[in-house]
């Protein structure tokens, strides 16, 4: 739980502060602009530096995102594609900390130009602005997505749990089945019985009294013969207890962490995409 909310809040914090940056700096076009009387070496060194630390980021998220798309054995499996999902809205925060880097630093090597000169849309940017539309697409469309994944996988795993607890339960019949043949054998001969009170040999003191509650429990079952029955019972009703209430517990497991992800994801995925699409529509107004 702790992780899912240091991963919530970093992604929460650093969204809303890189969506402020771009808000306080919209209304400064990045062309064309008239110089700066001071400092402009020292700001054009800071905006190249600012650049190619964004440029760097970028280009190490979209490697990382390139590994996402290597499928396991199984990629057309809900739960690959959910878990698929799940990371790429968890790393949407790095290029979009990129592109605002690449943005800031853009921005501060324009307003620095001691010449002022006119300047046309770099490559550069217009790159940064068509990746940026497009992973804005890419996010809203991911919402969705994940929250329809996550109720199937949900399903899913709660019926793998309940297959799992039917094979628990027919387990836990045979294995009490066996028990009751051997007790009702055992019953029956007296010769076994006879060798379970004189065993022969050495007996470590656990084994001897087993052996002894063993005898104890026969007597009382020959004494009284629907004891056995009841005893049986007795004992399964209290495995199944504990077996049901483990499979309780796990649903409620299951249930919980479905719904953290399916409200997690679809909302960070909707600010990544506000973020993106900012970035993309300044970028095409600047363009027309």
């Amino acid at each position: 739980m702790g992780t899912l909310i240091s991963i919530w809040s970093l992604t929460e914090l650093t969204t809303f502060a890189l969506l402020l940056l771009c808000i306080l700096l919209a209304p400064y076009p990045p062309y064309p602009m008239t110089a700066v009387p001071s400092g402009s070496s020292r700001a054009i060194s800071l905006g190249f530096i600012l650049t190619v630390a964004g440029l760097a980021i970028a280009v190490a998220a979209g490697l990382d995102f390139f590994t996402l798309l290597f499928p396991d054995p199984t990629p057309t499996s809900v739960d690959w594609r959910l878990n698929t999902l799940t990371q790429f809205v968890d790393r949407g925060v790095v290029p979009l900390l990129g592109f605002s880097l690449i943005l800031l630093g853009s921005w501060l090597t324009i307003v620095s130009d001691s010449t002022g000169r006119k300047r046309s849309l770099s490559p550069l940017l217009l790159i940064v602005f068509i990746a940026s539309g497009l992973l804005g697409i890419s996010y809203l469309g991911i919402a969705p997505f994940h929250f329809r994944d996550s109720g199937i996988a949900s399903t899913n795993a709660i019926t793998q749990l309940n297959r799992q607890v039917e094979q628990a339960e027919q387990q836990l019949d045979s294995r009490i089945n066996q028990e009751v043949n051997a007790i009702s054998g055992l019953m029956g001969d007296e010769q076994q019985l006879q060798q379970l009170q004189n065993p022969g040999g050495t007996l470590t003191p656990e084994q001897q009294q087993q052996i002894d509650e063993l005898l104890t429990q026969i007597k009382e079952f020959k004494a009284n013969p629907d004891a056995l029955e009841a005893k049986v019972k007795e004992s399964r009703e209290q495995f199944l207890a504990q077996i049901r209430l483990r499979q309780t517990n796990l649903e409620s497991q299951i249930q919980v962490e479905y719904l953290r992800s399916s409200i997690r994801i679809p909302v960070s995925s909707l600010l990544l995409a506000i973020g993106y699409g900012f970035i993309a529509i300044s970028g095409f107004q600047l363009i027309g």
